[in-house]
Parts: structure tokens; sequence; C-alpha cells
């Protein structure tokens, strides 16, 4: 499949990376020259230096056989236009537009009829909603819902506080008592697809799959007891900061505002007359005791700078704050961040390509997750009705190495299923694939 780019930021490349490791011909576009550079470098595609609204910019990426067309520029307002250049003189199945600011998708502009656009994403808002899901579930794991399921995956990082330490899968699964499966291991920069045999060890990841209710009664067991969260503590006052504390306040929760901002303090004052808003710095360590922060169920450091936030979710944790989410842009923090004591980190540009791989990889995948620097993918499949897999069993599947089937849901309920499941055509199926083995799964599936 041919897919043009436009953007080459964090999101562009690593929606690019993404795509090209999945044996799709990719096109990027971006006229920033450093960037430009940096793809050429890294990534094994058609590169072009121009702007994105250039008819022919648009022409030299053979835009006449491109089948998705991708705007992920810095503006809005470039990704917007481009769209309507592309829907306008190419022939173009599908295009997709990064947007930002949240009152473009309040107004009624991208009516599909009128404009041509198919899909807009934002970020923001995407980050907004994992951030509000989190504390929804207490704050104690990265949290990845399936559609029309119960079924979840969670990510669980072992510290002195998860109880699994030395435990091999088979005696964590034997002894739990529960149905769930281990999908994966990160351990060392490497991505495990484990056996039963494997050993748990101290600052392993864990991916764990299972219904809502199952997940819940294994995290009591290891120690990850849920929590309700009451008080929370939001570091910044920027749009993903005001997404949450409305999802919040509407939840009934104490809110606390911090913002450096003196002018952006006050409007944030006006906005959300039932939330303390404090104008100093979320760095300030006087904070802690003039404010008893340090008594807080959970902190939220969502401040534009990345360091910021990991190092004062870090501190804060330290301190007494029971809970800490991060908000971090850049991968190559986000791996670190749970060795600090931070449960959860949210990419809002990891959640940007997450949904529009979702809108690419169309068909019957249902939903999709790229998981740790696109290392694996959960994939959720809907299984055609006249599937050739009607009537198998599980066992008698041949599915490709270092893939994992961890989940069925059929008819509103969920399964983990063993050797002895038989499939039904229209069953949502939810498997945990390696990178390598992912474009060999989606035809598998597509049966």
């Amino acid at each position: 499949m041919r897919i043009v780019i436009s953007g080459a930021g964090e999101v562009g490349f690593n929606l690019a990376k993404h795509l090209i490791e999945g044996g799709n011909d990719v096109v990027v576009i971006d006229k920033d020259k450093d960037r430009i550079s940096y793809v050429n470098e890294h990534l094994d595609c058609l590169v072009i230096e121009g702007e994105a609204t250039n008819f022919d910019v648009l022409k030299q990426s053979n835009m006449e056989s491109a089948e998705i067309y991708v705007a992920v520029t810095d503006s809005d307002e470039v990704n917007m236009i481009s769209c309507l250049v592309v829907h306008s003189n190419f022939n173009v199945a599908t295009k997709i537009a990064r947007v930002r600011n949240i009152e473009y998708h309040k107004s009624n502009l991208f009516n599909n009829k009128i404009t041509g656009f198919d899909y807009l994403v934002n970020p923001e808002i995407e980050a907004a909603k994992s951030i509000i899901r989190a504390v929804e579930y207490g704050a104690v794991s990265d949290i990845f819902v399936f559609d029309d399921t119960d079924v979840q995956l969670r990510e669980v990082f072992v510290d002195k506080d998860v109880n699994i330490e030395g435990k091999t899968i088979e005696q964590l699964r034997k002894g739990a008592n529960i149905p769930f499966v281990v999908a994966g291991i990160y351990r060392n920069n490497e991505l495990l697809i484990p056996t039963g045999k494997d050993i748990i060890n101290r600052d392993d990841h864990l991916f764990v799959v299972g219904t809502k209710e199952s997940l819940d009664r294994l995290f009591i067991q290891i120690g990850l007891k849920r929590r309700k969260i009451k008080s929370v503590v939001i570091a910044g006052g920027g749009k993903i900061q005001r997404l949450v504390v409305e999802g919040l306040t509407s939840m009934g929760r104490e809110i606390i505002i911090i913002e450096k901002d003196y002018e952006k303090s006050k409007k944030l004052a006006d906005l959300f007359p039932n939330a303390l808003v404090i104008n100093s710095d979320i760095s300030d360590e006087s904070l802690l005791e003039e404010e008893d922060l340090g008594e807080k169920d959970l902190i939220i450091t969502a401040t534009d700078n990345d360091e910021i936030n990991i190092l004062s979710a870090s501190y804060y944790k330290s301190l007494g704050v029971k809970r800490a989410i991060a908000l971090v842009d850049k991968t190559k923090y986000l791996h670190m961040s749970s060795t600090l004591g931070i449960d959860i980190t949210i990419s809002p540009k990891i959640s940007a390509v997450n949904t529009i791989l979702k809108f690419i990889k169309k068909g019957n995948i249902v939903n999709i997750y790229s998981l740790f620097d696109g290392k694996a993918e959960a994939i959720e499949f809907l299984l055609r009705k006249d599937t050739s897999l009607d009537g198998l069993l599980v066992r008698d599947l041949n599915l490709p190495k270092n893939v994992v089937l961890v989940a069925v849901n059929r008819d509103g309920k969920s399964y983990i299923p063993d050797g002895n499941f038989l499939f039904r055509g229209g069953d949502i199926v939810i498997i945990f694939a390696l990178k390598d083995s992912v474009k060999e799964i989606e035809e598998f599936f597509l049966q």
C-alpha cells in the first residue's frame, strides 16, 4: 500500500517507521532540511523537501498512485489545506489530518460530504482520554481497551511493590487461579513472547491481557490494589490539562492545578471555579508543605517540558503522593520513567500514531495499538462470517512465530481461550505480536 505522509516530526517519523516495517511504500514530505536529513538517515523511503500545500510537491510524491494521505505537520491549517488540495486534485481514497485546535473539532467544518476529509486526529484529546481512563482504574498501570469488549491490556512494572519477582509465568497463573495471559515481557531493551517457564525478574515490564474483572482481581493479588482517586494535582494549564480537568471534575474529583504563568492561572480559575488554582512552579519545593500536596492521591505532570514532567512526577511520588502520571512526548523517555517510580507515562504523539494506524489498517481490523516504540502490536480482528477459521480449534491453528492469541469476544462475552476453544465466524479475536510477525498475522486472520 502506498502512503504519503506530510510532516516528519515525532508523529510523522514514528508513523512512517511503523508503516515501512509493515511492508508499505511510504513517502515523507517536509519543508525542514534537518528533519528531511534525519528521515533519510533512518528510514528507507522516498523523502521530498517542500511545502505540504504545494501542488507540485504533492505531485512529486506520485500522489496519483497513493491510497492514503496523512497530514501531520506542526500546523493545523497546513494539514487541513493540504488535505483539501489532495482531495481536489488526486484520487486518494483516505485522507487523514492531525488537527490540534479543539475549536475545529467542535465546529461542523468537517462534514465528509462537503470537504472530503475522512478522519481528524487530535493528540491532545486522545491523551486526555487515556489519562481519564487511567484515573478511573486507580492509575496503577497503562490501560489499553478494545472496542465492544471488556478485554483490556495492562502494563505492569515489576518493582518492590509487585510481589511476583522470581515466579515463573506458569506459577503466577496457577497461583492466581484467574484467567489472564502474559502476552509479552519487556526486559533489557528487548520484547519477548514468554513461555510458562520464563521467570519474572525485577524491572520487567509485563503486558497482561484479560477481562476488566479478572485483571482487577489479579492486580489486588500481586500488590497493585486499585484505590479510588479522590484528590488530583495537575501541573500545567494547557489543552490536555483542561480536557483532563473537565473530565475529572465531572467525576467528582478534588482538583488542584499548578500553573506558573499568571495570566493562564487567572483564566483557569475562571474556567474551573471548583478547582484550586495555584500560580506557582511545580518544581518549587515549598508547595509540598504549604498545600499538603504530599497527601494527595495522584499527581499528573503535564507541562510542555518532558524533563520537568518526569522529574516532578518522580519527586512527588517519592515524598508521599500515591500515584503519578507523566506526560512525555519524546519516545526515548517513555521506557525509563517507570524505573523512577512513575506509574504511567502517556505520549500524545504516540496516542496520535495509534489512532492513525487504526484508521489506516481498516478491513477486519477493529483496533490496534503500537507498543514500545513499535516493537509489538496488540491487534483486534473481526473474523468474517464466512472465515475459513470457523470451526477450528485453537490447538489446530498454525499461528506465526512470536504471536500470542490472548482473547476472544463472542456475542458480548469475553474468553481467554485454551487449546480446545472453537472459533466461529463473527468472533472478535485479540492477538499480541512482535513487529516482525504483524504482517503475517494480518494476512492469517483475513482468511
